[in-house]
């Protein structure tokens, strides 16, 4: 192992915690790291060496697979205590197993990652799960959370909250509150271990300020790294999407991918449905996302199209790309909607604030419920040859930023400005 003090070596040797089989373009770590290692592959890098692996099993499930936790739970609980406990309880008995094994797990002190000089996680989890094996004498650790709020409260809030009558958040309350303890507890430790936390903009950083109230005496460095994405391409064109589901050609669409929950802002999206599908007999609604915790609206031209493999298609077949998101963290569904040229309503709220400088250039801002509508409104009316106006704008800004060269390039930048000030600080 190399110290600290010490760079002089042929490459830097950098390790992304993560499962490099399940990288693709979706949203979170794994889809974070699908467009960096393209751009990196497309760079002429003779100074760091990358590499990704997790070479400790994972303790926590996947994200994407949250939701769908019953056969997991087959192989951890006996089938009499699932029948037993109410459905409610079992989630919330779930995730304090998943605690149980965060704790046990992380009690290993065999060191299976000291070949490496720099290590980024993508959770906190993750890093609270190596806590004892990494040596920050000799490593530099970054972490990335991917999370739109603190990630405990994202688990409290969306994965168990939101799933819960008010009967059963009133009754289970206490386990609740102390479950949230055990993951913010998680956090801090986690957040402590790093020498940097990574944001993709300062934006991205409100609900941790916001919500979180250890956050800010946190004794944390940061670093703030715009995301890019590998240009889009449809599989289907325009008018192949609208005449397989029935929508007219004149007709003025609005699309949504995503999670039907509350930080994604899917209650939201509905009631601004509501007002326009019976005020506008012209607007359709598509939808994509498994429905669930919240249904869609019972609405002949609100369409909802479940967890489809080429949710591009559908963006690209609509008007408008709605992200009507509570709180957000750097979506990059918004990236790759830029990369289509495609119009975009979203919510003034978190990363989505970064985008700021193309405000009422193709992205269109709201605050409340009735802003949506009124904006939605007027780009129903405006003229074939704006709507041109604001693609090329936003294509144009894509190409000359956000691609996964640009991102690759920043983040490039930021491994050789931790290294040296890293190399600095020991020197004196």
């Amino acid at each position: 192992m190399v110290e600290r003090s010490n760079y002089k070596r042929k490459k830097i040797r950098v390790l992304f915690v993560a499962n490099k089989n399940k990288l693709k373009p979706i949203g979170g770590p794994v889809g974070y790291l699908y467009h960096l290692w393209h751009g990196l592959g497309a760079l002429n890098n003779n100074l760091f060496e990358f590499t990704i692996d997790n070479p400790m099993e994972r303790a926590i499930l996947d994200k994407n697979n949250l939701t769908n936790h019953n056969s997991r739970i087959n192989s951890m609980l006996k089938g009499v205590i699932k029948k037993i406990l109410p459905k409610g309880l079992l989630r919330i008995f779930y995730y304090y197993v998943i605690a149980f094994k965060l704790f046990l797990k992380s009690l290993k002190t065999k060191n299976i990652v000291n070949n490496f000089d720099i290590i980024h996680f993508h959770s906190s989890h993750d890093l609270f799960l190596y806590k004892k094996q990494i040596n920050k004498n000799s490593t530099l650790i970054l972490l990335t959370t991917h999370s739109p709020k603190p990630p405990h409260l994202e688990i409290i809030d969306n994965y168990i909250i939101d799933y819960l009558s008010e009967t059963e958040r009133k009754i289970y309350y206490p386990l609740i509150v102390l479950l949230r303890r055990i993951y913010e507890k998680i956090d801090e430790i986690a957040f402590n271990l790093a020498d940097y936390v990574i944001f993709p903009s300062r934006e991205s950083e409100e609900a941790y300020m916001k919500l979180w109230n250890t956050y800010q005496n946190l004794n944390i460095k940061k670093k703030y790294i715009p995301t890019g994405v590998r240009k889009v391409v449809p599989k289907y064109s325009r008018s192949y999407i609208r005449k397989f589901y029935g929508i007219p050609s004149t007709a003025f669409v609005v699309s949504y991918t995503g999670r039907h929950n509350t930080v994604k802002g899917y209650d939201l999206l509905k009631k601004i449905g509501e007002h326009i599908l019976s005020s506008k007999s012209n607007v359709y609604f598509l939808i994509t996302g498994k429905e669930e915790p919240l249904g869609g609206l019972e609405h002949s031209r609100w369409l909802e199209l479940g967890w489809v493999d080429d949710p591009h298609s559908i963006v690209y077949a609509s008007d408008l790309f709605v992200l009507p998101n509570r709180e957000t963290y750097f979506d990059l569904s918004l990236l790759q909607a830029l990369s289509l040229g495609q119009i975009l309503l979203v919510s003034n709220r978190g990363g989505n604030k970064f985008f700021k400088f193309l405000e009422n250039k193709g992205i269109f801002y709201f605050n409340d419920i009735n802003e949506a509508i009124a904006l939605i409104e007027y780009l129903i009316e405006i003229s074939p040859k704006q709507k041109r106006k604001f693609n090329f704008i936003l294509l144009k800004t894509y190409n000359k930023h956000f691609t996964e060269i640009h991102f690759a390039k920043r983040y490039l930048d930021m491994l050789m400005e931790i290294s040296i000030g890293t190399m600095r600080e020991n020197q004196t």
